[in-house]
């Protein structure tokens, strides 16, 4: 067996064991987009406990409709793994990476971990937009 082959087995059995399928609708966002957000969610929050605040941002700007604001899909998008989004990022042609998870580049993500999937597989209520 091929190793991407054993690496999609043991995350479907990793990502089954918290109640995720290909068919799961969760916060709006079906399995694919909910992988997605756990990327955002393992760049932005960085530290495990950061995570379920920053998943709960996500979910909440997504709801309303407004744009994400996240610095790490600004620049995932210019091919740069950290660093600080400045003007001239935000000048950039594909802004839309601030508005929506799928804007660009679908079929990637970063690596995530449990402390990122786990909060996006997750209802909790909370009703805040910003976190520090």
């Amino acid at each position: 067996m091929m190793l991407a082959q054993k690496m999609a087995i043991r995350f479907d059995h990793k990502a089954a064991a918290l109640g995720l399928k290909p068919s799961t609708t969760l916060n709006g966002l079906n399995a694919y987009q909910l992988i997605t957000a756990a990327s955002i969610v393992e760049k932005e929050g960085y530290y495990p406990v950061n995570m379920p605040k920053v998943a709960r941002v996500i979910f909440n700007r997504l709801r309303r409709g407004g744009p994400l604001q996240m610095d790490a899909t600004v620049l995932y998008y210019l091919h740069k793994d950290g660093g600080t989004v400045t003007r001239k990022c935000c000048r950039h042609p594909s802004r839309t990476t601030r508005t929506s998870i799928w804007a660009s580049r679908r079929h990637r993500s970063c690596t995530i971990s449990k402390f990122s999937i786990t909060p996006c597989c997750t209802r909790r209520p909370a009703t805040w937009i910003y976190f520090t």
